[in-house]
């Protein structure tokens, strides 16, 4: 080791392949990534000075990498803090094998703390840990801690194989309340009796979740004299933490729009997430039922989906009428991944089973179609796709469904009318 320093050489051997890689560094140390598992290497290192190296003179190790990847658990978060409380969530390793415990240690300037877990009991188990909020991660409440102090926190997880385990990438939470972040997926489920508000948890609580605030303010209405309310605030409680909470809101207006604001609170009220909802009308009587017949015999209605009709004040929402055949053949067939319209009557219908074959105005009073009567061309139209002219098949069971749409904004509704099933002869009967 005469003369002066450079450098270090290393030469990595793979031995079963046979393969050699070569690395330079000025440290002691050096980390090699990318190795193959349960494979054995020679390692050599040869001191560099300002002349060179000598290749006769190395110091030389043998290993074997082991056979399973190094456990880690990804992406570690204090997703809650308090006086004396450190919320952690994180993902677990993504493989298969056994973990025998997770061990959790904090430390601070004055204090440290360690909780080992022991994951070889059935009460123990990765699943234990689940959490409620966000299901494909684990979580921990670590507790009886110090006020105002900030602690290095790191997550060590165990196996047979790596009985020293192998520690997380280390975080640093104080114990104290701050601002939450923002809630998120602020929805609206509509239905004939209820408007339900969902929203997702915030990621960060940063403190303890006590209560969400909710604004409802009315933006606007086709009825002008129910427009606007004032603002309405809901204060939300808190009994617990879950990945989505609900509230159904009273006094919502059909063919409104209104804008929702949600805050969460822990000590400090957190930023605002906001979502505009558009409320369909209700569903409107159809003022006259177009004339639909099969092979020149008339069709015959046995059922309207809404028993209890809208007055008529809502009449001028009413947009289109669709003239839809039903296959009732093929099993029920819910396509979710299709959206609008067709992802509308697929839920209505309960099937996918089912083509528009006729497209009026609502108002237009002379509307009628002849299905199956071999005449007419299959087209496009805008919102609802195709207008198609298919013939029925022989021996095939249909049903005929007449839809008014109904609509105000950007919403709709539906008035849905049924026929009786019938199949399809050489001439239909009722």
């Amino acid at each position: 080791m005469n003369g002066f320093f450079k450098k270090y050489n290393i030469e990595l051997h793979d031995t079963q392949d046979n393969s050699l890689h070569m690395y330079e560094t000025k440290n002691n140390h050096l980390e090699m990534t990318g190795l193959r598992a349960q494979t054995q290497y020679t390692v050599k290192v040869r001191y560099v000075n300002h002349i060179g190296f000598n290749r006769l003179i190395y110091v030389e190790h043998n290993f074997t990498t082991k056979a399973t990847p190094v456990l880690e658990v990804q992406e570690l978060t204090a997703y809650k803090t308090s006086s004396d409380v450190i919320g952690l969530r994180w993902k677990m390793p993504d493989a298969n094998y056994t973990i025998t415990k997770i061990s959790i240690q904090l430390h601070s300037d004055i204090w440290n703390k360690t909780i080992d877990m022991d994951m070889t009991t059935s009460s123990s188990q990765p699943s234990s840990f689940q959490c409620k909020p966000w299901p494909s991660y684990s979580c921990r409440d670590v507790t009886e801690l110090k006020q105002n102090t900030k602690y290095k926190i790191m997550v060590n997880v165990f196996n047979e194989e790596f009985p020293e385990g192998n520690p997380s990438q280390a975080i640093y939470a104080i114990t104290r309340e701050t601002m939450p972040s923002a809630v998120s997926d602020i929805k609206m489920s509509i239905s004939d009796t209820n408007k339900t508000l969902s929203w997702r948890i915030p990621d960060l609580l940063n403190g303890i979740l006590r209560k969400f605030v909710i604004e409802v303010e009315h933006l606007s209405s086709f009825d002008e004299t129910l427009c606007c309310q004032n603002i309405v605030v809901i204060d939300y409680t808190v009994t617990s933490e879950q990945e989505i909470y609900s509230h159904i809101l009273q006094d919502i207006k059909n063919a409104s729009s209104y804008q929702i604001t949600i805050r969460p609170f822990t000590k400090r009220l957190g930023p605002e997430a906001s979502q505009t909802f558009v409320i369909p009308p209700p569903h409107i009587p159809i003022n006259k039922m177009p004339r639909v017949e099969v092979d020149g015999v008339a069709v015959v209605w046995s059922q309207t989906s809404h028993a209890e009709e809208s007055s008529t004040e809502y009449s001028a929402l009413a947009s289109d009428i669709l003239i839809i055949v039903h296959e009732l053949n093929e099993g029920t067939n819910v396509t979710s991944e299709v959206l609008g319209f067709r992802n509308d009557m697929n839920h209505i219908l309960n099937s996918n089973n089912w083509w528009v074959t006729h497209v009026c105005a609502a108002h237009d009073d002379n509307c009628s179609v002849d299905i199956d009567a071999e005449e007419g061309e299959d087209r496009e139209v805008p919102d609802y796709g195709q207008v198609l002219n298919k013939p029925l098949l022989g021996g095939n069971s249909y049903r005929i469904v007449v839809v008014q749409v109904n609509k105000y904004l950007s919403a709709r509704s539906y008035t849905v009318v049924m026929s009786k099933q019938f199949q399809k002869i050489n001439r239909v009967t009722w």
